[in-house]
């Protein structure tokens, strides 16, 4: 089982119109066949020798009680016993046998647990590395080209939205500015008072259209975060967040392409819970541990939010695929709304 699924071995796939003489050179040229014959023939050897360590280190178990046992016996018997005490000419030979394999009988339950496992081990392992080999390769390189489409996917509808919104927004906004402007170029002459309604008309476009630019710019990595870094650049989305939100960060070094991933969890996030909460206050904690990023934003909102009604957490959910990260969005109604991302730092 590779990642909670199980591992499919590659063999060489039969083609619809194969003829008989293809499919034998098939079946002698493809490399699982071979690793398969191979396990057989390993697993019959290997079976072999650990079944009987295991019933040899059996049999040293049982010496804890069959040891004093034959002591005993021997000893009634008026017998040698032909142990280790007889061997040495050690006196009190009989109770020396029973306390040696007494002994030798304890330490075998001991470490019986390690033996059993490291057994179990070894015969599981021959089949892993012949079987599952090349069929667990296959699924990492699958896994790294849907990573790569899910980035690709992102990438371009988050392309696609910020060229819609730009049309839709600023552009449409300074189309009419300039418009605006031309007609207090002529009005100015024989009507000042027109012209100057126009022109505050046209400023006041101007910052509304501003203001449209800084949302739509949450879409694009700020200067400040290959300035200064992913902390600085989460608190100063965080500091534009029209509800009061708190940074909790603990970072060391990152990637460029993680800390772009997280500052757009975050952006992203804030911008739901400023749209849709309701919320009185944010807290995002950010943190790397064991070279993984674990990033967290909670809002005390109404709740509700899931990544299947949009609101941009499906296109983060397909970026972080992009990078090896995983989001987990908890969102119950009445809230509160917890956003979970988990970077391993080490991809690429």
């Amino acid at each position: 089982v590779f990642h909670g699924e199980a591992v499919i071995p590659p063999y060489q796939r039969r083609q619809p119109d194969e003829s008989w003489l293809r499919s034998v050179k098939r079946l002698f040229t493809d490399p699982q066949s071979w690793l398969d014959v191979a396990w057989v023939w390993l697993a019959f050897f290997v079976g072999v020798f650990t079944w009987s360590a295991t019933v040899v280190w059996l049999a040293l178990c049982s010496a804890v009680v069959l040891g004093p046992v034959g002591a005993v016996i021997n000893a009634a018997l008026g017998s040698d016993g032909g142990g280790l005490a007889y061997l040495f000419g050690l006196p009190y030979r009989h109770v020396l046998d029973g306390l040696i394999n007494f002994g030798l009988g304890l330490g075998a339950i001991v470490v019986a647990p390690r033996v059993f496992r490291g057994l179990a081990k070894l015969q599981t392992g021959v089949g892993e590395v012949l079987l599952n080999t090349r069929g667990r390769d296959a699924m990492v390189l699958a896994q790294l080209r849907d990573s790569r489409s899910s980035a690709h996917r992102a990438e371009a509808a988050s392309l696609r939205r910020l060229e819609r919104d730009i049309h839709d927004g600023p552009q449409q906004r300074l189309v009419r500015i300039n418009m605006d402007l031309a007609r207090a170029r002529r009005q100015v002459a024989q009507h000042p008072e027109r012209a100057d309604e126009i022109l505050q008309a046209a400023m006041a476009q101007t910052q509304e259209t501003l203001a449209e630019l800084r949302q739509l710019s949450r879409g694009i990595a700020p200067p400040v975060l290959a300035d200064r870094g992913l902390e600085a650049a989460i608190q100063e989305a965080a500091d534009r967040s029209s509800i009061p939100a708190t940074v909790y960060a603990s970072l060391g070094e990152v990637p460029v392409h993680v800390e772009q991933a997280a500052y757009f969890v975050v952006s992203e996030a804030l911008a739901n819970a400023n749209k849709h909460s309701g919320a009185s206050t944010i807290d995002i904690v950010v943190a790397v541990q064991d070279d993984m990023l674990y990033l967290t934003v909670t809002d005390d909102g109404r709740g509700g939010a899931s990544p299947a009604k949009g609101h941009g957490l499906a296109g983060l959910r397909q970026r972080l695929d992009g990078v090896d990260g995983t989001l987990n969005v908890c969102s119950p109604e009445g809230g509160p709304t917890i956003i979970e991302a988990v970077i391993a730092c080490g991809s690429s």
